[in-house]
């Protein structure tokens, strides 16, 4: 991230999330082919945290929050990528749906049709993004999270209400798969329980007795994270206990994964590797399907890649974390660049 220190465990956890995510689309491991999809969810926890915490600090330090100005932040990080991404199907897409286009352009894909399956995600973090806006805009609301117990009984009052949606959507309309798996009403508590964490972190009382909580108990708290997760394992994605109580266990575990991880800075050669990895995973996971049908598919019909090659699995992945290198090198940094030099010279 422009300006700022980065944190090597957040990268590992980006790239373990897109990882895992990949693993999801193509892999061949059946149990990671199964239930990769969770990757989404540690991303979503993620974001949450690393999001909020910014303004928080913010708010904290200055004793205001700017909402248009981290709006402008959110569009430099996730626009650029995504239109290149856009543009280049529309260029070279044999096809394309003039409705599934205008649902990614405004980020309502997770409900509409969209050029591609994985695109939903952005959706609902945008959709948060404007919530996370509106919140931080009327600071009055914060007033709720003055002590401890106010503040927990406000998150898991938001985590119990979106559970609520989910198990009365799950249970109305049980045949729209979007609406039941894919809503930012169902999936934003992901997003919520990330800015409680980060909230309970920075709050006097909570954000010591976490800290010293986590400190000697890591391989537990990783372990409990690990069995979180096994019901969804043993029932499958499909199942109206994943989709309701299930997705709920997936943040959770995603949370205790990010906790286990805070306040420590990996330096063994295999955490360095993924944390490089990390630092692109936005623009990976953007380009992980995509790079399939727009380049190696042209390029076997153009007689230039073993048509065998160009839909092999491991192959296909391998040129997606290229491709998506390549695209925060050349479009995500230099841009993010450009508005740390902006917002600087704005506040002046």
């Amino acid at each position: 991230m422009a300006g700022s220190i980065r944190s090597r465990s957040i990268d590992v956890l980006r790239a373990v999330a897109v990882l895992l995510v990949m693993q999801h689309h193509f892999g061949v491991h059946r149990v990671l082919y199964e239930n990769g999809w969770m990757g989404v969810d540690l991303f979503f926890v993620l974001s949450g945290y690393l999001v909020s915490g910014l303004l928080f600090d913010e708010l904290a330090r200055s004793g205001d929050v700017r909402p248009g100005r981290f709006l402008v932040r959110r569009a430099f990080k996730i626009y650029p990528a995504f239109w290149v991404l856009i543009a280049l199907t529309v260029a070279l897409a044999p096809t394309v749906s003039k409705k599934a286009l205008l649902c990614e352009l405004a980020f309502v894909q997770n409900y509409g049709p969209g050029l591609y399956p994985h695109t939903w995600s952005l959706a609902v973090e945008e959709h948060f993004y404007l919530l996370v806006a509106l919140a931080f805009a009327r600071r009055r609301w914060f007033a709720r999270l003055a002590t401890p117990s106010a503040g927990l009984l406000a998150f898991g009052a938001g985590l119990l209400a979106i559970l609520a949606l989910r198990i009365a959507t799950v249970a109305l309309v049980p045949a729209r798969y979007k609406l039941v798996t894919l809503g930012t009403h169902v999936r934003a508590d992901a997003l919520l329980f990330g800015v409680a964490i980060a909230w309970a972190r920075r709050e006097a009382t909570l954000g010591p007795w976490l800290r010293r909580l986590v400190a000697g108990r890591r391989a537990w708290l990783a372990l409990t994270a690990m069995l979180l997760l096994v019901p969804i394992g043993v029932l499958g994605k499909a199942h109206w206990f994943t989709e309701t109580i299930g997705f709920t266990l997936v943040y959770l575990a995603a949370g205790l994964l990010l906790l286990v991880a805070l306040d420590r800075e990996p330096g063994d050669p295999i955490s360095r590797a993924l944390a490089y990895l990390g630092r692109s995973s936005y623009s990976i996971y953007l380009w992980h399907i995509p790079v399939q049908a727009l380049l190696l598919d042209r390029l076997a019909a153009a007689g230039l890649l073993p048509a065998p090659l160009a839909t092999n699995r491991a192959f296909v992945m391998l040129g997606g974390v290229v491709a998506g290198i390549l695209s925060a090198r050349l479009v995500e940094d230099p841009l993010l660049r450009v508005r740390e030099r902006l917002l600087r010279t704005a506040a002046r």
